[in-house]
């Protein structure tokens, strides 16, 4: 799994244009044009306390290896309406998605 310093990487790699790392049908009325390849759709997350999940179609969230505080890791967050590539720090027991990268 990626840590921040890599994510960060990346975002610098695509000038901060999330729009260049989404799927371009992820969300429609909107344009992505998705040129590194990465292809995030916006699956949402998973609520810890009670397993259900939210904001699908809206908000891609990813896991960065990287601890943010006791219980809190910082997380790759893409919203379908904002251009730019977000880093926030997330309870560890909610679900977000995992992309894996090669070494």
């Amino acid at each position: 799994m990626p840590t921040k310093a890599e994510w960060r990487t990346l975002q610098t790699y695509v000038n901060d244009e999330a729009t260049k790392l989404i799927d371009e049908n992820a969300h429609s009325g909107y344009t992505y044009t998705n040129e590194t390849g990465f292809s995030a759709l916006f699956a949402g997350f998973r609520i810890y306390y009670n397993g259900s999940f939210t904001s699908l179609g809206f908000y891609a969230y990813f896991w960065s290896s990287t601890e943010g505080s006791s219980h809190y890791a910082s997380i790759v967050t893409l919203y379908y309406n904002y251009s730019n590539v977000y880093f926030i720090n997330y309870y560890e027991d909610f679900g977000f998605n995992v992309r894996c990268l090669k070494d």
